[in-house]
């Protein structure tokens, strides 16, 4: 006897011999002992009582004796079960069961499960017994493995069959189940060579893609086995972040040089340049990529508004600004793009066109954003969360992540957050039950799906990690019509869009879903109808506001609403018209076309005009037209009545005149002190509005003075006056009125005046109490005006020492000072004749008496004493001669003397 050894599973093998008669001499023996078998069961689970089945006939087995009975021992899950056999006779086969495990060979040679549930799994079955071979040696083999069971399809959207009018899109979109496979959460890590802090990653159908976020281009391909192949460049777009797929190339933002870097399979790259500051997050919506844009100036180290910019497959940019602060994740939902706002928690919804909706209330620091077929996700890096939104911006969020979610993926069924702060990622179910799986590589920052697992960029070790996402898993969608599996094929993807060009009474859409097990589900359809067209209607409301005011700028509001039975299908332009008359008369003016969304059936949205400001009052007239850029262009939507588009009637404005501060004159002036003055003027207008909060008066010392501003107390026109002080003596100041009011401050003309000196109070100098000889006349006063000194000649003396400028007066005095007399420099000099000067140095000198000698007395001051002087007669000897008419014999001794010397 032989085991026969199949490849790719492992099937029960039974070599079955046909006796040509039952004890024929010509039977050989063969005995099998604990022969080990295997058979793999792969459905999901066996109901009690179900037929396992292995498709094998069987003409005999004999017994080693006619009381010995074969037996098979069946391990299932683990318990023993024990099958023995009766004897064969008359090539019936008799079973006698003793377990709850049956074999029956007589009807489908299959197992029947016992009570318990089977799960898919080998078991080993073993045979023990004598085999008789007669004729034909071993009987056929057909061998039989128990398939998995096939994954199931639904269809999301539509929910059921459709009607539609001709020329609406359908959108389609649908998911999978698959069963079996390995457990979600098991990772292996693979090093991604020559690429630097792994930020972005993406998919292209076979390989990953990440980018490299360093001042420096660098993107990697990454094989489903990890080998990757880098592209390294020192010219294209610096710092690439955010990648995707475009069906063909992968697409980088370079967020240093504001562009976007297109790269072939190859790896060949161009740069488009010209994307709003700073792109990060990059989405297709099958036919444009989109960045999103933070708003960073890398040069300036400075944040401005972020924006979106859409990217046709040439490189041509239009960028739209409007969204909420720190704009980082980019996501789309087959219609719009979906940005997130870290800086504001909320999400901004971007039409084709760049009009904007944005929605509050995420978790705190919204990043990474995902599309799950209905709804958007974003991952919360702020409080470890998730936020599910609706397509009409409600939100449900759900915390319990990993620490620090960054990116977010949708693999079908559930999203997968990278958790940056703990090296894991979390599973989060529709519903939002969560699982952490911790083990990837060194800061996770972005998630993709490859159909099978989940795969995230690590930025700090430079890796990726691969990460199962719960067992077999969906690898393929089909949309196809005609039939299921060879009709026309019309998407691979999750969802499309179905143009309905034509009437059709009814076309049937067929979706199924592939397995990690190649096994196709069976098809889930829906029935389109196609009716005939039906028109939109568009019309525009009544105008708002109704007062606005001369030269104040504003904006005007219509409601425009589709009436007629059709969507519109398209986007469209409206404008306003204003006229310098009533009823649309006098002058009429076109604004600025303003684009609005397409409009469905019976829906309503607001239009609003540019600024607009009417230089003068009076009363004018405003309608809105729909569908129209001016009063002479066409519109591009087909409607049922193409003469509606402007307002049915223009609504009345009355614009009120331009709003002024108040008036304000004559200034005046009044009590002007050393430090303060009365001021005053006259408010003759209140201005417009005809209210004012405060009047007053201002001074200062330069014109115009904006400074020492008060409030009056009074709020109505008139003459006011107020006293002000905190001035300084002797300054010149310039003074105005002025009021206020809503509008503004109206002032007066400047007045100017000058404050008045100082006063200076008179204050005796040092003469002031001393004592003198004769009356003081220096040092009288140290400040104020010295009056003349009264007094005796002999003292005491006194005098006024007179304020300045209103100062006070003061009186000061001096005393008489008591001196001796004392001689003067003709005492004791010789002289010829009578002294008459140099008498006394001090005092007052009497009459000189004498022939000579000569005497006189010094009479002290003030009551001082009387002091004795005199001075000796001397003869003059000329030129040692003696004087005219003396001899030798008569002039004096002293002359002799000299005389005759000679």
């Amino acid at each position: 006897m032989t085991k026969l050894i199949r490849a790719n599973f492992v099937v029960i093998v039974l070599v079955l011999l046909v006796p040509s008669t039952l004890f024929a001499s010509s039977i050989s023996w063969t005995e099998i002992n604990e022969a080990n078998y295997s058979v793999s069961i792969n459905k999901d689970t066996y109901a009690p009582g179900e037929n396992i089945y292995f498709n094998r006939s069987i003409t005999a087995i004999y017994p080693v004796s006619l009381y010995d009975f074969p037996s098979i021992n069946a391990i299932v899950e683990g318990k023993l079960f024990n099958i023995a056999m009766a004897g064969l006779w008359g090539g019936q086969i008799v079973t006698t069961v003793y377990s709850d495990l049956v074999w029956d060979f007589t009807t489908c040679f299959c197992l029947t499960s016992p009570t318990a549930p089977l799960t898919p799994g080998s078991y080993n079955i073993t045979l023990k017994g004598i085999v008789e071979s007669i004729t034909g040696g071993p009987g056929v083999l057909l061998p039989y493995t128990v398939a998995a069971p096939a994954p199931t399809a639904s269809i999301i959207t539509p929910t059921n069959n459709v009607s539609v009018a001709q020329g609406t899109a359908v959108v389609f979109s649908g998911t999978g189940v698959a069963s079996g496979g390995i457990p979600a959460g098991v990772m292996t890590t693979y090093n991604v060579g020559g690429v630097i802090y792994p930020s972005g990653i993406a998919f292209d159908g076979t390989n990953m893609w990440v980018s490299s976020n360093i001042n420096a281009f660098r993107v990697a391909k990454i094989s489903p086995t990890g080998a990757t192949t880098p592209y390294l460049s020192t010219t294209n777009g610096a710092l690439p972040v955010g990648i995707a797929f475009d069906g063909t190339n992968m697409w980088v933002a370079g967020y240093v040089n504001d562009n976007v870097t297109k790269v072939s399979p190859s790896g060949v790259m161009t740069d488009y340049p010209g994307t709003g500051a700073g792109p990060w997050g990059i989405a297709f919506d099958g036919a444009n990529m989109w960045t999103v844009n933070d708003g960073y100036d890398y040069w300036l180290n400075d944040y401005g508004p972020s924006s979106v910019t859409k990217i046709s497959p040439t490189g041509v940019m239009t960028t739209y600004y409007g969204l909420g602060f720190l704009s980082e994740g980019i996501a789309f939902d087959g219609t719009n793009m979906w940005t997130t706002s870290w800086g504001g928690n909320s999400v901004t919804k971007v039409s084709p066109t760049g009009v904007m909706t944005t929605y509050p209330g995420t978790g705190a620091g919204p990043y990474g954003i995902a599309f799950d077929g209905t709804n958007m996700w974003t991952a919360n890096y702020n409080n470890n969360s998730v936020t599910k939104i609706s397509p009409a911006g409600v939100m449900t969020t759900y915390l319990g992540t990993g620490s620090k979610p960054t990116g977010i993926a949708f693999d079908g069924t559930n999203m997968w957050t990278a958790n940056w702060g703990n090296n894991s990622v979390t599973r989060i179910s529709p519903a939002g039950v969560m699982t952490t799986y911790p083990g990837t590589g060194a800061n996770p920052n972005h998630i993709a799906f490859d159909g099978t697992n989940m795969w995230t960029a690590n930025a700090s070790d430079n890796t990726t990690t691969k990460v199962s996402t719960g067992g077999n898993s969906i690898t393929a969608y089909e949309w196809r019509e005609g039939n299921c599996s060879t009709g026309t094929l019309l998407s691979t993807a999750s969802f499309f869009n179905l143009a309905t060009p034509s009437v059709s009474a009814g076309r049937t859409i067929y979706f199924r879903v592939k397995d990690s097990n190649n096994a196709w589900s069976t098809c889930e359809s829906r029935v389109i109808t196609v009716t005939p067209p039906s028109d939109s209607d568009l019309i525009a409301g009544a105008v708002t506001p109704v007062t606005p005011t001369a030269g104040t700028p504003g904006t005007f509001s219509a409601t425009i609403s589709n009436t007629g039975t059709g969507s519109t299908g398209a986007d469209f332009s409206n404008f306003f018209q204003v006229a310098t008359a009533i009823n649309g008369g006098g002058t009429i003016t076109d604004l600025a076309p303003v684009g609005m969304a397409a409009l469905g059936i019976s829906a309503s949205l607001p239009a609003s005009s540019p600024l607009y400001t009417f230089t003068t009052s009076g009363t004018y007239s405003v309608r809105a037209c729909t569908d129209k850029t001016s009063s002479a262009g066409g519109g591009v939507i087909a409607e049922s009545d193409e003469n509606n588009n402007c307002s049915a009637s223009w609504t009345t404005v009355a614009v009120s005149p331009a709003n002024t501060a108040p008036t304000i004159s004559t200034p005046t002036i009044s009590s002007i002190t050393a430090t303060g003055a009365t001021l005053g003027a006259n408010v003759t207008s209140l201005g417009i509005p005809a209210s004012i909060s405060a009047r007053g008066t201002c001074f200062g010392t330069t014109p115009a003075p904006t400074t020492n501003c008060v409030a009056q107390g009074g709020v109505t026109t008139g003459i006011f006056t107020q006293a002000r002080t905190g001035m300084i003596a002797g300054t010149t100041y310039y003074y105005r009125g002025y009021a206020t009011n809503t509008t503004g401050t109206g002032y007066s003309a400047d007045g100017m005046f000058t404050t008045s000196a100082a006063a200076i109070n008179g204050t005796c100098g040092s003469s002031n109490l001393n004592t003198f000889s004769t009356a003081p006349t220096t040092n009288l006063c140290s400040a104020g005006t010295a009056t003349a000194v009264l007094g005796a000649a002999t003292g005491p003396w006194s005098w006024s020492c007179n304020g300045v400028n209103g100062g006070t007066n003061t009186t000061c005095s001096a005393f008489t000072n008591v001196i001796s007399g004392s001689c003067g420099t003709a005492n004791g000099t010789p002289t010829p004749t009578k002294p008459t000067t140099n008498l006394c140095s001090i005092g007052t000198a009497s009459s000189v008496t004498g022939p000579g000698p000569w005497n006189w007395d010094c009479t002290g001051l003030n009551g001082g004493a009387i002091v004795s002087c005199n001075a000796p007669k001397s003869t003059s000897c000329g030129n040692n001669t003696c004087d005219t008419g003396e001899t030798i014999l008569t002039c004096p001794k002293d002359c002799k003397a000299k005389y005759q010397q000679f």
